[in-house]
């Protein structure tokens, strides 16, 4: 073949090569049309469990996993990562003090003081802003940094905040959370101050944004709702009770977690709308299950929940059970921080966990 078509830097003429056998360790083409293709060895394709590339799942399931005691009055289910801080912010402790934390490594944990207790935080990369809601109250406190004294009060909200999930909406550009009127269960805030309720009948314990539909779904003990402009919500045919969701962009399906019932069981959707049950999804049956995160990083999903129970997934419907180090804590919110390599939990009982960290 002649040396100087392939190397001379100008347009290249069509090039048929007819070969009995191919070896080559990268071929990189932008498209590629293959009439008959035959493989003699294994095939190795990035994303999937036979990939020779990082598989963050089995990182996880052989690395170390941690608890580390946190400060009294601290923890909680609620999670959020300020990038611009590269710091994770827990809140959400069921009946707390006025105590929460902050990390920046996922292991070393300080207490931050908020004006009252019982508060839910989220945070807006958008905005640069922490909001925080009162549970049972009508409170609402905002901070740029959420740093101890750094928390302005703001006018108080027209009804009372429920508190089971908040979560910042990047498609809409909102908060959500739920109140506690029963006819319009879900609120929404563009500035993290002014809440304003929405007729809805469903209450949220999980939220989460597919891109790619721009839709939002929620989820909770009686049943999954959705809305395609962030205002209006329509609830699902199916009523199951779900305890967390999440949408993964590499698989193009929402993942949802059980709330009692059958506890081996996943739930899915490709459209946000209409879910399909899988049994037998996990390899033992837990005894309630919390949190569930996905990484597009790692491509990996993990479920934590109470006794121990930490599943992980490549694909959503085959899940794989890690052993962690204290078996008696109930992890209710996980986050993955991929800026760190790593997946974080915190629950009701002073501490945070913490996977080995993936890249060191």
């Amino acid at each position: 073949m002649d040396l100087q078509i392939l190397t001379n830097p100008g347009p290249k003429p069509p090039i048929h090569i007819y070969v009995d056998d191919l070896t080559a360790r990268e071929i990189d083409v932008t498209t590629m049309n293959i009439t008959n293709l035959e493989i003699k060895g294994d095939l190795k394709v990035d994303g999937y469990s036979n990939s020779e590339t990082l598989n963050a799942g089995m990182v996880l399931l052989a690395a170390a996993n941690a608890f580390v005691s946190t400060p009294a009055g601290t923890g909680g289910g609620t999670m959020n990562y300020n990038p611009s801080l590269n710091q994770v912010f827990a809140s959400g402790l069921a009946g707390g003090v006025s105590t929460y934390m902050v990390t920046n490594d996922g292991s070393t944990w300080t207490q931050v003081t908020l004006p009252s207790a019982d508060v839910v935080v989220q945070y807006s990369p958008t905005l640069n802003l922490y909001s925080g809601i009162h549970t049972g109250g009508n409170q609402v406190y905002t901070s740029v940094s959420a740093a101890t004294g750094t928390w302005t009060a703001q006018p108080a909200a027209p009804f009372n905040f429920s508190g089971d999930a908040m979560a910042w909406i990047p498609g809409f550009n909102k908060f959500y959370t739920d109140t506690t009127d029963p006819a319009n269960v879900l609120c929404y805030s563009s500035d993290g101050i002014n809440y304003i309720k929405v007729p809805s009948t469903r209450i949220p314990l999980g939220f989460a944004y597919s891109g790619p539909l721009n839709m939002i779904v929620m989820v909770g003990p009686n049943g999954p709702s959705y809305s395609s402009d962030g205002i209006s919500w329509a609830n699902s045919v199916q009523t199951y009770p779900m305890e967390g969701v999440c949408w993964s962009d590499f698989w193009k399906m929402f993942v949802a977690i059980p709330r009692g019932g059958d506890l081996t069981a996943i739930y899915t959707s490709a459209d946000g709308k209409t879910w399909v049950l899988t049994h037998n999804a996990f390899p033992t049956s837990p005894t309630s299950l919390r949190c569930i995160a996905w990484s597009q990083q790692y491509e990996v999903f993990a479920v934590l929940g109470d006794h121990n129970f930490f599943f992980l997934s490549q694909d959503g419907f085959s899940w794989r059970q890690v052993n962690t180090t204290d078996a008696g804590q109930a992890i209710y919110g996980c986050i993955f921080v991929d800026q760190w390599g790593l997946l974080s939990g915190t629950g009701n009982g002073h501490f945070a966990f913490s996977t080995a960290k993936l890249y060191q």
